[in-house]
């Protein structure tokens, strides 16, 4: 019996009691991936991961500007943004925690603070949800 409760227990620590779900989508040359963490409906924070793709090296750097402003500018206390770039690509990073956000921000940035509208509204925007 020790054995079968030691064991339960490790499962639900390795698997994290099941309370993330990742969204994804790919469109044209622009990926999106939504990292969402839960306690029981409610939504605590949401990872954003958007990387764009770029043909030429011509474009590419002409975008630059485009990423640090986005970077900046929505970086606040409930907001940490950044981004990296490798080879071609351009990659925004944007942490959300969801739980201190007000109604305007979560409008803003299309987040819900329930877990199951929040799945819902990015499945109607085409991203599947695992």
């Amino acid at each position: 019996m020790k054995k079968i409760i030691i064991t339960m227990s490790l499962l639900l620590f390795l698997t994290g009691c099941g309370n993330k779900i990742t969204c994804k989508t790919t469109k044209d040359l622009i990926t999106e991936e939504y990292e969402i963490k839960y306690n029981n409906d409610k939504v605590t924070t949401v990872k954003l991961l958007k990387t764009y793709k770029f043909n030429t090296k011509a474009e590419f750097k002409n975008y630059e500007g485009i990423m640090r402003h986005t970077a900046v500018s929505n970086t606040t206390d409930n907001i940490k943004s950044s981004y990296k770039k490798k080879n071609k690509k351009y990659i925004l990073k944007q942490i959300f925690d969801v739980e201190k956000l007000s109604d305007e921000e979560l409008t803003k940035y299309g987040l819900e603070k329930n877990k199951e509208k929040l799945i819902d509204n990015l499945k109607n925007n085409g991203l599947k949800c695992k």
